[in-house]
């Protein structure tokens, strides 16, 4: 039984008001078949009950609107005119072709309704030049099936063999479900992509890129990409891990990511050939894709008795590195991960924190350094042609070979510079750190700008002592995470 007494219940369309809805539609069709004598569309969703609207039956329709679009594109439909109708009574799309084939837009149409898994909260009209609309049963289509039992939809319909409450939760949770599933695929993508980006920018100091080795002999920016491949599955765990998990079961939440990280090395491992190539990653971007499905799930709050939950988007890079912390700061004792060797014989002499001691400072050096950096560099690059007036050393010749390269260098070093790095420790002890930290503050703080060419000299010098700043190239992933994500 719907009762009252909710927040929802100042959303509800009440008979007199969906009716008049329906008038005001049927005035915009017949408006359109007269202006233009083309085919229409005539877009809405199919949504039982007193609320028409809400986060996800947005998503729901912007993604429909989205689908019409790319349809009637790779079909080379031109669109005379589109307007977009946003009430209480449910969003509307209204869409007048150049053409006056109907039976071609109907296929196209009843191919997105077949074809998506949300297809069938779809209502996608279609009128010919007579304003008249097209019924699927007049292209050899079966009638729609039930929401709840598949059988023919009109007969359920008219004899109310459902409740509308049955009918509104499974609305709800195909919703939920289709959107869990694009969400945690777009943060996976967003993670493997960041550690693509990582390894591409060219040059590094001591770490390998498109150029070389940098100082490691056993691997190469081809086992990087075999490693990046084999964890979009890790990644996409993480990011549903933390959409399904109760945000305040943080124990928990670590505790399956835990499960999920050491199968993640396993893979690398297997895939690599016994090669370390991601196990830093995998420790701090599995906690940053959880976050992101947490926060991302936020979105999916539906019910007659709640608005919904009040929820911080996906591109709120600091509410991610937030709920990560949270997960990191309720592991009494995690599992080895990125840099635990390191961290045991390292962190409590030179008061290194590792990837564990980032996280758990809410991301601290990513969120305050990397990723303003990032961003910077990435601007300044579009203003080249004035830098370039005046200060031609700062780019030289053809000396950048893309945005991202200069963007993810000079953000790297501007790391290097306040990182208290425990891969470059390992291999080079607490004098190193000191030693680099000073060095490449002395570089970025001159009145010259930093160039490529030095960068390229100062990965020389890594090569050949033996240093590898691992540690600052996770931060710069991590950077590069939440800017994909954006």
């Amino acid at each position: 039984m719907i009762q009252g007494n909710d927040p929802a219940e100042k959303r509800w369309v009440n008979l007199e008001e969906a009716m008049r809805s329906r008038e005001m539609r049927a005035a915009r069709q017949r408006e359109n078949t007269e202006k233009y004598r083309r085919v229409q569309i005539c877009f809405t969703m199919c949504i039982p009950g007193p609320v028409k609207v809400n986060d996800l039956i947005i998503r729901g329709f912007e993604e429909g609107r989205s689908l019409i679009m790319q349809e009637l594109k790779l079909a080379k439909i031109p669109v005379l005119t589109a307007r977009e109708i946003r009430e209480k009574t449910g969003p509307e799309y209204d869409v007048v072709l150049d053409t006056k084939d109907a039976k071609e837009i109907k296929m196209c149409m009843t191919d997105i309704e077949e074809r998506c898994p949300i297809g069938r909260l779809f209502d996608l009209d279609v009128l010919d030049v007579e304003g008249k609309k097209l019924a699927r049963e007049s292209l050899g289509n079966r009638t729609r099936g039930c929401l709840i039992c598949g059988r023919e939809g009109k007969n359920c319909a008219r004899s109310r063999a459902h409740s509308v409450e049955e009918l509104w939760e499974k609305t709800m949770r195909m919703l939920r479900e289709y959107f869990r599933e694009k969400d945690a695929e777009n943060i996976a993508r967003s993670a493997q992509k960041a550690l693509l980006y990582e390894v591409s920018v060219t040059p590094k100091p001591g770490l390998v890129d498109r150029n070389d080795r940098g100082s490691h002999e056993d691997m190469d920016y081809y086992t990087f990409l075999d490693s990046a491949v084999v964890l979009y599955r890790y990644f996409k765990k993480c990011a549903l891990i933390g959409m399904e998990q109760d945000p305040r079961e943080t124990e928990e939440t670590f505790l399956r990511l835990q499960y999920e990280g050491k199968c993640a090395e396993t893979d690398m491992y297997q895939t690599t050939k016994d090669v370390n190539t991601h196990k830093g990653a995998i420790y701090s971007l599995g906690l940053l894709c959880a976050g992101a499905g947490i926060v991302k799930a936020g979105g999916y709050g539906d019910g007659y008795q709640k608005e919904g939950i009040q929820h911080t988007p996906a591109s709120d890079t600091a509410e991610i590195q937030k709920r990560a912390k949270k997960i990191c700061e309720a592991a009494g004792k995690i599992a080895r991960s990125s840099g635990e060797e390191t961290r045991g014989r390292f962190c409590d002499t030179y008061g290194m924190k590792g990837a564990r001691g980032e996280a758990c400072r809410d991301f601290e050096t990513v969120r305050t350094v990397a990723l303003p950096a990032l961003l910077h560099y990435l601007e300044q690059y579009g203003e080249r042609e004035t830098l370039l007036q005046g200060s031609e050393s700062i780019w030289e010749q053809k000396a950048w070979d893309s945005p991202k390269d200069y963007a993810g260098a000079m953000t790297l070093m501007g790391l290097m510079a306040c990182t208290q790095d425990t891969n470059l420790a390992a291999r080079g002890g607490e004098y190193a750190v000191s030693q680099e930290q000073a060095r490449i503050r002395r570089m970025l703080n001159r009145p010259q700008p930093l160039t490529r060419g030095e960068i390229e000299v100062c990965n020389l010098d890594y090569i050949r002592r033996g240093l590898s700043p691992g540690g600052s190239a996770d931060l710069l992933a991590a950077a590069w995470f939440l800017w994909n994500i954006t």
